[in-house]
């Protein structure tokens, strides 16, 4: 217990009487400290509220990470859908070419087929000219 200049005591008490000067300054110790503790309370929700601020802004930047960690594996499958659908399309592009192939090397078969058949119809008229002349006489160059 803090001991002062004059304690004169109550009647009835064992607490001392205190001064004005006393008890003014007292309260200006207990309204400093009280003060201060204001101040640090204040100071502590503004970083408190700061912090919740934050918080809240880092949240946001979570969920806009996970979005654009979406997006960005949207367009990789995208990227790769649109490489996919050119082969695809130079894929048809050739097998139309081969159907226009075969069916040329159909017509080229048909005709060589057609162009054999006509020369061995030649040559058979041939053998049977030739064949026709020495029989009848009428070689060329003879009467």
């Amino acid at each position: 217990m803090k001991v002062f200049k004059h304690q004169p005591k109550g009647p009835n008490s064992e607490a001392p009487i205190l001064d004005t000067s006393e008890i003014a300054r007292i309260c200006h110790v207990i309204a400093t400290h009280a003060a201060r503790h204001c101040s640090t309370l204040q100071h502590t929700a503004t970083h408190c509220s700061t912090l919740q601020h934050t918080a809240a802004h880092c949240s946001t930047l979570q969920l806009t990470a996970t979005h654009c960690k979406t997006l960005q594996h949207t367009a990789a499958h995208c990227s790769t859908l649109q490489h996919t659908a050119k082969h695809c399309s130079t894929l048809q592009h050739t097998a139309a070419h081969c159907k226009t192939l075969q069916h040329t090397a159909t017509h080229c078969n048909t005709l060589q087929h057609t162009a054999y058949a006509i020369l061995d119809t030649i040559e058979d008229a041939f053998i049977c000219h030739t064949i026709c002349q020495g029989y009848c006489g009428c070689i060329s160059g003879g009467t």
